[in-house]
């Protein structure tokens, strides 16, 4: 996946990456999934992460994973035991306390969970969010 650019498919090109929109992407795993299930959710799981940071993350964050593309791979968690992958019914909160973020929660089923180095944890603003902070 690292010597065919597959992991920098969708970062824009300012950070490195081919710059290609989520129709390539999901080409690619399509077709990469015809002839490997796993690989094509490998794909899918770190292109999901990347799209919520360029999407929501604050530039800093931007500027510290998004070069990363071809050195590690990215995990999505988004699915909980209580409630699948209906964000509605979300459980996992996230507030910010003493310059950290604090999540409390139980996530499965993490893709890429064994692979990547860096996750995007789906999570909403707890009780305790410090509504002067980014949610980023």
């Amino acid at each position: 996946m690292v010597n065919f650019g597959f992991l920098s498919l969708t970062i824009p090109e300012e950070y490195g990456g081919s710059g290609f929109d989520y129709d390539i992407a999901w080409e690619v795993v399509y077709e990469i999934s015809k002839r490997s299930a796993s690989i094509g959710c490998i794909l899918e799981g770190h292109y999901k992460t990347i799209d919520q940071i360029k999407r929501f993350a604050e530039d800093r964050l931007k500027e510290q994973y998004l070069p990363q593309r071809n050195q590690c791979i990215f995990g999505f968690s988004s699915t909980e035991p209580s409630g699948g992958t209906n964000i509605r019914n979300m459980r996992t909160e996230a507030f910010y306390q003493d310059n950290y973020w604090i999540i409390n929660g139980s996530k499965v089923m993490i893709t890429n969970g064994g692979l990547a180095e860096v996750y995007c944890v789906i999570a909403k603003a707890g009780t305790k969010f410090h509504e002067g902070k980014s949610r980023s």
